[in-house]
């Protein structure tokens, strides 16, 4: 049975290496899409992926938290096209994967015409875990005695399913819907997922504070999203200081996610069956939550300022006009929403609150057009930008052509230049050479002239003419002895 799991993560380096490691012990591939981590999330999964784990990693680092639309991409272009998935489990970063005597994940005679709910089992942290102990999964120990009545369930689906069109996982994938309609599920009677959505105090400040940026970033989303998110981060906006006291105490004397007021836990430890960590060091709290949040808010910033740049004067004043409303109605919306849970809902303040809404969908409507001609003006500006870079370059090209052709015609001119001096040097040579010898040719006749007329030569002659005169005496007679032989 082919099961592939699919992950969408964002900052989760304290426990994405135990819950690749544990959950492929289920499954027979895993596919985590990176939402632009910066803690070194994405180094610990390529670290994972260099060992030849089956594992793949994307990425997608667009600010928003479109979890429906990633984990459905991942589910249908991915899990099922691409591997030929049997069955998909879509995860979340803090959740691991048990089954009930070790048994397959997939239980025989499971219909593949219906998805099966998988429940969750709460662990939270308690004051007698090791803090020395790295991975969380094994330093956390105590779940939930009893959970919530409404117990949260998550969606196991069957590939037949997930690879038809119309196929969506709703957020947080607690549903599966088929054409708009939620399909009901069929409970797995030996598997659950054991959740840990808190693990120190510094991941949950960045968890809340990243998570309802996260939501506020979509222009078009249900007020219900990230409502726990929202309380935590309000309370964080109020006392900066809330969280550091006995963290593990604060758990439960306040309703965080299921963790509700007074429930008692239990020592319970996962099952782990991912073998030892190699990438997870023991981080700092510090660092774990300010790391993430500083790096988001930089990233917000350069594409606000790149969206604003693209606007016109006009279309700014328009947008920071339309931010304030939408601020201010939003703020409305909350007041009113604390209101109805504390009061009831009487049916007038929900008809107020449901105009409310109303206008600001319109709002958001409107705002969202804005924020669509502004992305088309951005992208002729990068087109624009594009062929203005292209053209240099062209031009560019055309200019270190030219100088490439220029330094050979410099080339060729200097060699034949230094031709040209070498051959006039060595004609001047041989001239000076020539003008050597005929001036040595003549000094030699000047001197032979004025030696034959002066009075040395003739005295000489004359003294040398008896030596003659018997030599050719001699050679006469030397001729005449040898005739008469």
């Amino acid at each position: 049975m082919n099961v592939i799991a699919v992950a969408c993560v964002r900052d989760e380096f304290d426990v994405i290496e135990a819950f690749v490691r544990h959950n492929l012990a289920y499954a027979n591939r895993l596919i985590v899409l990176d939402n632009g981590s910066s803690d070194g999330t994405r180094d610990v999964l390529d670290a994972l992926q260099g060992e030849g784990l089956p594992l793949d990693v994307l990425s997608d680092p667009s600010p928003g938290k479109q979890l429906s639309k990633r984990m459905t991409m991942l589910m249908r272009d991915h899990a099922v096209r691409r591997h030929g998935a049997d069955w998909v489990l879509p995860l979340d970063a803090d959740e691991f994967v048990t089954v009930a005597g070790d048994g397959p994940l997939v239980p025989e005679g499971a219909s593949v015409d219906q998805p099966l709910r998988l429940t969750w089992l709460s662990y939270l942290p308690d004051v007698s875990d090791d803090p020395a102990e790295v991975n969380p999964v094994v330093r956390i120990r105590h779940r939930l005695m009893d959970e919530p009545e409404q117990r949260v369930i998550k969606v196991f689906v069957p590939g037949k399913l997930a690879g038809c069109a119309g196929a969506v996982l709703e957020p947080g994938n607690h549903e599966f819907s088929l054409a708009g309609r939620v399909c009901p599920s069929a409970p797995h009677d030996r598997a659950c997922l054991a959740h840990f959505p808190v693990r120190s105090r510094g991941q949950f400040v960045a968890k809340t504070v990243i998570g309802n940026l996260q939501n506020l970033v979509m222009a078009f989303h249900d007020p219900r999203w990230g409502a726990h998110h929202r309380t935590y981060y309000d309370l964080l906006q109020r006392d900066p200081h809330a969280f550091s006291s006995d963290f593990a105490s604060w758990l439960r004397t306040h309703h965080v996610y299921q963790f509700c007021r007074g429930r008692s836990a239990m020592p319970e430890p996962l099952a782990y069956r991912g073998g030892p960590l190699c990438y997870t060091p023991l981080s700092n709290e510090a660092a774990q939550s300010w790391k993430p949040i500083l790096h988001y808010a930089r990233d917000l910033a350069r594409r606000y300022g790149l969206l604003k740049e693209s606007l016109t004067e006009d279309q700014q004043v328009s947008l920071e006009q339309q931010v304030d409303v939408f601020a201010f109605l939003r703020q409305q919306l909350d007041l009113r929403e604390q209101s109805i849970f504390q009061h009831g809902q009487p049916a007038q303040l929900q008809q107020h609150i449901h105009a409310a809404e109303l206008r600001l969908q319109a709002l958001e409507r409107q705002h969202q057009q804005q924020l669509q001609a502004a992305d088309l003006r951005a992208q002729a500006l990068e087109q624009q930008r594009q062929e203005q870079v292209r053209q240099a370059n062209g031009q560019l090209q055309t200019l270190t052509q030219q100088l490439q052709t220029a330094e050979a015609h410099l080339r060729e001119a200097q060699q034949r230049e230094a031709q040209q001096r070498e051959a006039y040097l060595r004609e001047a040579y041989l001239r000076e050479a020539h003008l050597r010898e005929a001036h040595l040719r003549m000094e030699t006749q000047r001197l032979d002239r004025e030696l034959r007329h002066s009075l040395t030569w003739r005295v000489g002659r004359l003294a040398l003419w008896p030596a003659r005169v018997l030599r050719r005496g001699w050679y006469q007679c030397r001729s005449a002895v040898a005739s008469l032989r």
